[in-house]
């Protein structure tokens, strides 16, 4: 599996993105996955959060790269990965059965 090193631009509301570092970041191929925390006003308290970025990168038909990227919330990743292990199984039995 290749695992390379790409520019990813950030934009956080209110925060410039210099001053906003992320806690962790992997990088496989074209996806990466960031953790972020967060402070968050909760009943007058201030509560630091964690999320998710899941992002692809890749160049648009106009040659310039993009980034699509989800948020997922920390009880939705299991149900994302499951779903995409599925995928990929079904795509893997229906390429051996073609063959």
């Amino acid at each position: 599996m290749e695992t390379r090193q790409t520019k990813i631009q950030t934009e956080t509301i209110g925060l410039e993105p210099s001053k906003k570092k992320p806690l962790w970041e992997i990088k496989v191929g074209a996806f990466s996955a960031t953790i972020w925390e967060n402070d968050k006003e909760i009943n007058g308290s201030t509560v630091k959060m964690k999320n998710v970025a899941f992002s692809k990168h890749f160049k648009g038909r106009d040659g310039e790269f993009r980034t699509s990227t989800i948020y997922p919330t920390e009880n939705e990743i299991p149900k994302a990965i499951l779903a995409l292990q599925r995928a990929y199984e079904e795509l893997m039995s229906s390429d051996q059965e073609s063959e």
